[in-house]
């Protein structure tokens, strides 16, 4: 009989030799990768809650425009790409959503910044 090769990580296994293998397969103290391929590498009891709550690549909601995307990129998104984002008018620093800022700044009768230069 042979203790589990996790045993100093909680694993308290004892098999025979050779069961080893076939109990390192389910053993939930053995480190694995996160199956959506993020890098991390996490004992196999943790993968669940890696995947739902801490993972990189697991998928998340804009709050503004409602798209899905990975976590990953998502700041990204909301700095530079979601058009309902509310940003400040660079002149006049009013709020507003990212896709009306061009038509707000604009010259002329379609524009309502009261900065902008007619």
């Amino acid at each position: 009989k042979i203790k589990c090769r996790a045993s100093d990580r909680g694993c308290q296994i004892i098999t025979s030799l050779q069961s080893a293998e076939d109990h390192v397969k389910e053993c939930e103290f053995i480190d694995v990768s996160c199956p959506k391929e993020c890098g991390e590498v996490i004992q196999r009891f943790k993968i669940h809650d890696h995947v739902r709550s801490f993972c990189n690549r697991r998928p998340v909601v804009c709050d503004y425009c409602f798209s899905q995307m990975q976590l990953r990129h998502l700041k990204n998104h909301k700095n530079a790409e979601c058009q309902k984002v509310p940003v400040d008018c660079p002149q006049c620093g009013l709020k507003m959503p990212r896709s009306m800022v061009p038509k707000h700044c604009s010259a002329g009768s379609d524009g309502d910044c009261p900065l902008t230069e007619i």
